[in-house]
């Protein structure tokens, strides 16, 4: 009766990890293999000894969840910003704002910082800007926004 103990125990413990670690990480996968551990942690407690039948139960239950219900259940986890989505003509309106410098511009490297609504982003200048100097964005590339000293 102990290793039955045990054995949804472990099966039990290892469910509640695996739902709370997809709070921490994103795609909404890890949910359904935390579910199905809860769910042979039950089958444990009714008897179920096999260890290859519990792998079995477990793979089954966490794949067929996966597949029914995470279409339906990925919107609940999304993490939304504002009701509508960014365009790349709202990404653009960030040009002739003013950020501040958190390292110091050099130009020619790549390693400068701004911060710009408390976001940090890569800056390249054709001036050299120094730390916790206000500047104007002139443009975005990708990541990188190229800026000008005020």
């Amino acid at each position: 009766m102990e290793s039955f103990t045990f054995s949804a125990l472990f099966w039990l413990i290892l469910g509640v990890a695996l739902m709370l670690i997809e709070m921490a990480l994103p795609g909404f996968v890890i949910f359904f293999f935390g579910v199905g551990a809860l769910v042979v942690s039950g089958a444990v407690l009714l008897g179920l000894e096999d260890v290859n039948i519990q792998m079995l139960i477990f793979i089954f239950v966490s794949l067929l969840t996966l597949i029914i219900f995470r279409k339906k259940g990925k919107k609940y986890f999304e993490g939304k910003v504002s009701g509508r989505n960014q365009t790349d003509e709202s990404i653009e309106n960030i040009i002739g704002q003013k950020a501040r410098t958190i390292t110091d511009i050099i130009p020619g490297e790549i390693n400068g910082k701004v911060e710009f609504h408390g976001t940090n982003w890569n800056a390249v200048s054709d001036e050299k800007i120094e730390k916790d100097s206000v500047c104007v964005i002139l443009s975005r590339d990708n990541l990188t926004l190229k800026v000008k000293k005020i």
